[in-house]
């Protein structure tokens, strides 16, 4: 890539930092790394890939576009950002693994490769993925809907989409437990939806194997989607949400993603509901939905009051709202 790209992209980066994050802080420090890194990873794909621009940065990571240049097509680039040096090696072991799964609701891992720099011990892992175009999160895709729509006639179409998404999600997962392999992170921002309206399961940076014989492996997930058993004694990292924790494989529970599963359908359910509340216990498409996620939480549901109190919490404190009850109709928490 010439100066002038290079330019091009940093410029392009910080903005997205500066969108996300509301300063360039966290751009400012990580940059050295990335940069670093980067300029060793363009150099090893010279004669593959060409690095065109960023797509965007989550916690955990960076998407970056590459062309193909034998395929002539798109692939993704994601690396862990520099703050996650405690995770960057964690799939090495996994990577002949993930590239043997393919199911068209699971985003494709082509390769993982990895570059030495001066800032780490361990050499700088990289994944190169499918890259799929027009893609929003569920929970974006669910706040457009609900954005065009005007009145509640609109809700039966909203919710019988959503159901129908998330079906293939649930095929996607049970692919993967079939296959022995735990997400470890399901949640809105890793459910895709593309230009299609296909849903994708993307970010298999924590996937792991549930292996009897093998050593114990540090695993990664977003706290407030984990299931109790899983966030427990966790380690805090830099981003609270995102914690680590040392665990034998054998100890490994596909429940564990069903309930981050039944967390994430409880969060489109909180967005709908927040539009209509009048209008979802009329809608049959929502109440079982609602029942479904319920009964996805492995008994450890919420009682009522709980999750009056973190929704208040939310609102007051102005983060986005992720709460929805975890009872349903006159069942309480103790009946789950």
């Amino acid at each position: 890539m010439s100066d002038t790209n290079w330019a091009k992209f940093w410029q392009s980066l910080e903005q997205i930092y500066k969108d996300e994050d509301g300063d360039l802080v966290a751009f400012e420090a990580e940059r050295p790394v990335l940069e670093t890194a980067l300029t060793a990873i363009a150099a090893k794909l010279t004669n593959t890939f060409t690095i065109v621009e960023p797509l965007g940065r989550g916690g955990a990571g960076v998407v970056i576009r590459l062309f193909d240049e034998h395929m002539k097509i798109d692939r993704a680039l994601k690396l862990p950002r520099p703050r996650q040096e405690t995770l960057v090696d964690t799939v090495r072991n996994e990577i002949d693994h993930l590239t043997q799964l393919k199911h068209d609701n699971i985003i494709r891992v082509y390769d993982l490769g990895s570059v030495p720099i001066p800032q780490y011990t361990l050499p700088y892992p990289y994944f190169v993925m499918d890259f799929v175009s027009g893609v929003k999160s569920l929970r974006s895709r669910v706040e457009a809907a609900l954005s065009d729509a005007a009145t509640a006639a609109a809700l039966p179409k909203l919710t019988s989409w959503l159901a129908k998404q998330l079906m293939l999600i649930a095929e996607a997962l049970t692919y993967l437990h079939r296959n022995d392999t735990i997400h470890f992170d399901v949640k809105p921002a890793n459910i895709l939806i593309d230009s299609d309206d296909k849903p994708i399961l993307s970010d298999l940076g924590f996937a792991k194997r549930k292996i009897p014989d093998a050593p114990p492996a540090i695993v990664g997930f977003t706290l407030f989607y984990a299931h109790p058993d899983l966030r427990a004694e966790y380690h805090h990292m830099s981003d609270q949400n995102r914690v680590r924790k040392s665990l034998h494989p054998k100890d490994f529970k596909f429940l564990w993603d069903i309930y981050a599963f039944g967390k994430t359908v409880l969060e489109a359910l909180a967005l709908i509901d927040s539009s209509f509340p009048d209008a979802v216990q009329y809608d049959y498409s929502f109440v079982y939905l609602h029942l479904m996620a319920c009964r996805m939480l492995d008994g450890h549901n919420q009682g009522k009051e709980d999750t009056l109190r973190a929704r208040e919490h939310q609102a007051q404190s102005g983060e986005p709202l992720s709460v929805y009850r975890e009872t349903w109709l006159n069942f309480e928490a103790r009946d789950f």
